[in-house]
């Protein structure tokens, strides 16, 4: 509808109390600070010009105006949690605190500047560790320096990863998984992570999105890694061998496929 009337915002009708019933239903799914920002005032087409005006100063307004309105059947509903919030808790509070909606006004927006601030910093840390390579694959990988991440506190290295994959509305599971595979994560082992693969080497964590499609195959190029389900293969030109090296390297004599093309396949079944 906004494209097809050319124009460039869309408002929507979230008020006061919308904001307090998000805030408590973050709280209920154990949020952080991010959670307490609730409901944005704007993002990207979307403006929300009422956010700051509670539900009972719109509904005065409507009635003094007689503005037609209609109600949504649903939002009476108690089985939904949101309305639980809304018809349970949030007016007995309003009884005790008339002005519960600007109190959850002041906690939205402190919790909005501290997150500011954060995220400056873990971006400051982005730009200090992190270096982004080109996959010639993929698209692009993430190349966490691991002895410069080590001394920083857990929830620094969680925010990290976070602002790299950045896919929002993260629930708490999805941070504990994300925690436990940081914490605990295997030297050459990768992990699979939303919509993402996570290896921790020797000297560094690498984080690059997954294929899409995983191709039946691939042409290959010297020094260039290439990442396939579990598994990493590089073709790389040495000078000294070791027979003994590891069952997982081949040795190829390079006169007898210089000028050759090499690709790599799926066993076929």
């Amino acid at each position: 509808i906004r494209i097809e009337n050319s124009n460039t915002k869309v408002a929507t009708a979230h008020h006061a109390n919308d904001q307090i019933e998000t805030i408590l239903q973050r709280l209920s799914e154990k949020s952080g600070i991010g959670g307490l920002r609730g409901i944005h005032s704007s993002r990207g087409n979307i403006i929300r010009p009422l956010l700051s005006i509670s539900k009972k100063d719109i509904e005065q307004i409507v009635e003094y105006s007689n503005i037609k309105y209609i109600m949504d059947l649903s939002n009476d509903d108690l089985n939904i949690k949101r309305n639980y919030f809304r018809h349970k808790i949030i007016p007995a509070w309003e009884e005790l605190y008339p002005d519960l909606s600007k109190s959850f006004k002041v906690v939205s927006t402190s919790a909005t500047k501290n997150q500011e601030i954060i995220n400056y910093f873990i971006k400051q840390l982005l730009n200090d560790i992190v270096t982004i390579n080109t996959d010639n694959v993929t698209n692009n990988k993430y190349l966490i320096d691991a002895d410069k991440l080590e001394p920083y506190p857990l929830q620094v290295k969680l925010l990290l990863f976070k602002q790299i994959i950045s896919e929002s509305g993260w629930r708490r599971h999805q941070w504990d998984e994300l925690s436990k595979i940081i914490t605990s994560a295997k030297t050459g082992k990768i992990y699979h992570f939303l919509n993402y693969e996570i290896l921790k080497d020797r000297n560094e964590w690498v984080i690059r999105p997954k294929f899409k499609d995983t191709p039946k195959s691939i042409i290959v190029f010297l020094n260039k890694e290439y990442w396939l389900d579990n598994f990493i293969f590089k073709i790389s030109d040495v000078a000294n061998i070791s027979i003994k090296d590891s069952r997982n390297r081949e040795i190829i004599d390079k006169t007898k496929v210089t000028g050759s093309r090499l690709m790599l396949r799926r066993w076929k079944d």
